[in-house]
């Protein structure tokens, strides 16, 4: 009977998976902890701390080498930026209004502006797009989509856990409406 090579994964091998799954625990615990942390600080601070957490995040996923990681960073802020931009003149208009509140009118211009939102957004994507691309790979721009909403989900399950960001208790986010994703 032959002994089969390369089928048993060498102890260097291992070790290397060991590694890698450690530094990818202590991140998700370190996000968790600071999320937590982030929480009791003034608005501004805290989401200053959310974002450098979210770029670790984005970083260990997406895997840039460093001259990638020099010339990715400007282009994602801008990125991130416009992405505010547009949530933030969507939120202006329609800030913490429930949708019962609403007559037939208002709630038509709601859904043709909530529409006009995600275009907007959805431009931003296809606008920025190519300009990553000429920084990082195919594969390392569908990660980092993919990081983002696991980032955003973890952050959602995060303030779901701990009874939702209004500090009421009842796990119904800052609206008081149902849970995310419920």
């Amino acid at each position: 009977m032959k002994k089969q090579i390369g089928t048993q994964p060498t102890n260097a091998f291992i070790f290397a998976e060991e590694k890698k799954m450690k530094k990818i625990g202590y991140l998700i615990a370190c996000i968790l902890f600071t999320c937590l942390a982030a929480v009791a600080q003034p608005r501004g601070e805290q989401g200053e701390r959310i974002r450098a957490i979210k770029a670790d995040f984005i970083k260990e996923r997406i895997q840039l080498t460093p001259a990638q990681s020099s010339r990715f960073w400007p282009v994602y802020n801008r990125y991130e930026d416009e992405q505010r931009d547009v949530r933030r003149k969507f939120r202006s208009k329609y800030p913490q209004q429930q949708g019962g509140s609403r007559n037939e009118f208002q709630s038509r211009q709601f859904v043709d502006d909530n529409i006009e939102f995600r275009e907007e957004r959805l431009n931003v994507e296809r606008k920025y797009r190519d300009e990553f691309l000429r920084v990082i790979s195919a594969q390392q721009l569908a990660k980092m989509y993919e990081a983002e909403r696991d980032f955003k989900r973890m952050l959602l399950e995060n303030l779901r856990d701990r009874g939702g960001s209004n500090g009421n208790g009842n796990g119904r986010g800052r609206r008081g409406g149902p849970p995310p994703g419920r």
